[in-house]
């Protein structure tokens, strides 16, 4: 049902709500900081070079994107087996 409140994001199957957060990882932390706007670690400064947290940011995000991919390459795998 749209709009329902308990499951706003519908049914995802784990790899596909990973790899949501892993894009949001990317996108979000991205948006924040070109407004200057702190989210806690994500937005973190680590180094004086802002694009060190861009590409840290970045990096996160892709790990768990590829791991939610493998996930989801496993399951279809072993679903087809």
């Amino acid at each position: 049902m749209a709009g329902d409140v308990r499951n706003p994001l519908g049914d995802l199957k784990g790899y596909q709500f990973w790899a949501v957060v892993g894009i949001l990882t990317i996108i979000v932390p991205r948006i924040l900081l070109a407004y200057d706007i702190p989210l806690g670690i994500f937005t973190l400064h680590l180094w004086e070079n802002p694009q060190a947290t861009i590409l840290l940011n970045d990096a996160l995000g892709f790990l768990i994107t590829l791991s939610a991919y493998f996930t989801y390459k496993d399951f279809v795998n072993a679903s087809s087996a």
